[in-house]
């Protein structure tokens, strides 16, 4: 079944996605929109009022489409800062700094959320390394220096000043993260008894099949920041409710390892890109915080070339997971019939 709010609609933009979604091909999938155009029909967590925003015409081309998509999310996801400092609290009447994953939610479903439960995010040091116009060899020195250090050293300062004028620059964009407990059999209490492969292993849990070495020439470097729910900025009007959504096809670029989750799911749950479904490992939106050096957890580099051609089949395991943990045992016939046969 497709029970998302576009796949409700009569008009040309579905029929452009159903078009899309019957694509069977590998490289249809993969490069024309064909997983995009799936996952817009599945996803059960678009308001109706996004859609009306989203305000998708008939399309002719998928890089069409993908020129309509990026211009909505720098007009209604991506906020540009203020000038002056970052926004602590968000409001939800303020349509200038508050992304529309947060002001037009389809629920809110984090009233009991544990405020000391830790989130990770990955960053990619190249990330930091574009908007600072810095060698990602300073700020991996920088980074390592940094890395538990007492926040009166001058290393944490320095690093702290750096991620400062990284954020700075940054549009209020929703965070994507994941649980610290979904990831923590990948650390141990000593950094040198880690696992020796985490990057890429946390790389392949999250899904970001563009962190691909293979693609890039060579291993591509990351940080990871660990932090509570409980240091997030509130959003006013949400009441003893951690600011959190799942995320949806409308939170963020067109991404083939996407997969949207069941509408009764509080998380969304990423795709493992070498098919593994032995946990639903969580993924939750956030709004943009503060990073400062404390909240520096490893510093590391992903290895393995991602295997794109095989996300067909991960997708058709991790949907099959879905079904059998979430109890939706029809969940995305309708979309992934052809993958689930």
């Amino acid at each position: 079944m497709s029970n998302g709010a576009f796949a409700k609609r009569a008009d040309a933009f579905n029929s452009y996605l159903w078009t899309c979604a019957k694509q069977h091909e590998q490289d249809s999938m993969l490069f024309n929109g064909g997983l995009i155009g799936r996952n817009f029909l599945l996803d059960e967590g678009v308001p109706q009022k996004r859609v009306e925003s989203y305000d998708a015409l008939a399309t002719a081309s998928f890089k069409e489409w993908q020129a309509h998509h990026d211009a909505y999310l720098a007009r209604k996801v991506y906020p540009l800062p203020p000038d002056e400092e970052r926004p602590k609290v968000l409001d939800l009447n303020e349509e200038d700094l508050c992304p529309e994953t947060f002001r037009i939610p389809a629920r809110s479903p984090y009233l009991r959320s544990n405020p000391k439960l830790h989130l990770l995010r990955l960053v990619e040091m190249g990330f930091l390394r574009t908007i600072l116009k810095l060698p990602i060899s300073q700020l991996l020195d920088e980074a390592r220096a940094a890395l538990g250090q007492p926040q009166s050293s001058p290393s944490y300062q320095r690093f702290d000043r750096t991620l400062g004028l990284w954020q700075k620059s940054l549009a209020l964009r929703p965070v994507y993260a994941t649980y610290w407990e979904d990831m923590s059999d990948l650390f141990s209490a000593d950094s040198t008894l880690d696992q020796s492969d985490w990057a890429d292993q946390m790389r392949d849990r999250l899904g970001l099949a563009h962190l691909d070495p293979g693609e890039r020439g060579g291993p591509i470097d990351v940080l990871i920041f660990r932090y509570a729910i409980e240091e997030l900025p509130p959003i006013r009007q949400w009441h003893n409710c951690a600011p959190l959504m799942p995320p949806t096809v409308l939170d963020g670029a067109f991404s083939t390892a996407f997969c949207p989750a069941p509408a009764s799911r509080e998380t969304g749950h990423v795709v493992h890109l070498e098919g593994d479904d032995a946990l639903l490992r969580r993924e939750v939106m956030h709004p943009a915080m503060d990073y400062h050096a404390k909240h520096l957890w490893r510093i590391g580099q992903v290895r393995k070339p991602v295997r794109l051609e095989d996300l067909p089949s991960a997708r058709a395991i991790h949907l099959a997971g879905i079904r059998s943990k979430c109890k939706c045992p029809d969940y995305a016939e309708t979309t992934d019939g052809d993958l689930l046969a």
